[in-house]
């Protein structure tokens, strides 16, 4: 049925909980929807949207197992041993039991591309859904050409878009536009309370700004194309000014050795430093 599908849409944007009255089962003795959440690794710091991804599954009445290429980090987040992640890890091999899955999961197009090819190969009845995040729908394309989603977009059922200008790029490559919807990341808002900026402001008139400590912080990949080289210029720019501002820049990527590189170049070792990544409560 085609109705587990449209759950999978909205877990997390909404407050929906799967129940015998939402999905028109009678019995008090239903089966939950059973879905495969397919990563690369498992579990990695930069990437806990997933983990809330399928926290948020479990607390709505799905039953979520993970399956992996590979093992990732281990990472201090409470919520992987609160809900018992690592008990519900497949490393490599498929579920013996993969044909009693209702819905399979995929981050990134390329893992969706891969399970295409299994759901056709094994003849599986499981929903395909697959979000598509950045490279998979940027580098990845220009790498293997503009056809390489074509058996995706074929078998599979939804698609899942980080954002509007992807969604359009997706329609553009052959999507059927009536198989998506933009989903952004899932983000936990109540670990990031809104602070009171008219305090602030308050603050600042009555304060000297150039005495004042700010902190800027950025937790992001370490890639050319995020543009942090420059948020480093700007800082050497602004310290000239406000000599107390101290930008923080929490991660990792191939593009460290010339982030180290921006900072010596620009003389701001003392202001801004390079760390590694943090969970939510470092942030």
């Amino acid at each position: 049925s085609r109705k587990w599908l449209f759950f999978i849409m909205l877990i997390v944007a909404s407050k929906i909980t799967v129940t015998e009255s939402n999905i028109g089962i009678e019995s008090a003795s239903m089966k939950r929807p059973k879905i495969l959440y397919v990563l690369g690794k498992f579990p990695v710091m930069p990437e806990l949207y997933a983990i809330n991804t399928a926290t948020g599954l479990i607390d709505r009445g799905f039953d979520v197992f993970i399956h992996s290429s590979e093992p990732g980090e281990d990472i201090a987040y409470p919520a992987i041993d609160q809900y018992k992640l690592m008990e519900r890890v497949y490393y490599n091999d498929l579920p013996s039991d993969i044909q009693d899955y209702d819905i399979i999961v995929c981050q990134f197009g390329p893992t969706g591309r891969k399970f295409a090819e299994i759901k056709k190969e094994l003849g599986l009845k499981a929903k395909l859904v697959t979000f598509l995040r950045g490279f998979d729908i940027s580098r990845y394309i220009i790498i293997h050409g503009e056809h390489v989603y074509d058996s995706l977009f074929k078998e599979g059922d939804f698609f899942l878009p980080v954002c509007n200008y992807f969604q359009d790029k997706l329609i553009k490559l052959g999507c059927p536009a009536d198989k998506m919807c933009v989903y952004h990341s899932s983000i936990d808002l109540k670990r990031f309370p809104l602070r009171d900026t008219k305090k602030d402001d308050a603050v600042v008139e009555n304060e000297n700004i150039k005495e004042k400590k700010i902190t800027i912080v950025t937790a992001d990949w370490f890639y050319t194309k995020k543009g942090i080289i420059y948020a480093i210029a700007a800082v050497a720019s602004l310290l000239k000014k406000y000599p107390h501002i101290e930008y923080l820049i929490m991660g990792s990527g191939p593009a460290e050795e010339i982030l180290k590189k921006a900072i010596s170049v620009c003389e701001v070792d003392d202001n801004v430093k390079l760390l590694e990544w943090g969970n939510h409560d470092a942030v």
